[in-house]
């Protein structure tokens, strides 16, 4: 069996075998190196889609959704430590 995130295991009870078994679901990869197992679900209107999609264009490697959202957190941290508001 291949290394398993024991977080993404479920242990089940299947009544047509004595013991347990083990389903697993690939722990999701990140890209950068860095796991990520926090999720943030957003709604939004499709202007704020285009707006996402228009800045994911404007970057030198076309990120995610989900990894240009994280660069604008950044961005705007990094511009908040520096005072400005």
């Amino acid at each position: 069996m291949q290394n398993v995130n024991t977080k993404y295991a479920l242990l089940t009870n299947n009544t047509k075998y004595k013991t347990s078994q083990v389903l697993t679901e690939s722990a999701p990869v990140a890209t950068d190196g860095f796991m990520k197992d926090k999720i943030l679900h957003m709604r939004f209107d499709s202007e704020y889609e285009q707006m996402l999609s228009d800045l994911r264009k404007a970057e030198d490697d076309l990120p995610d959704k989900s990894k240009m959202i994280r660069r604008l957190i950044e961005r705007a941290h990094e511009h908040l430590k520096k005072g400005k508001k």
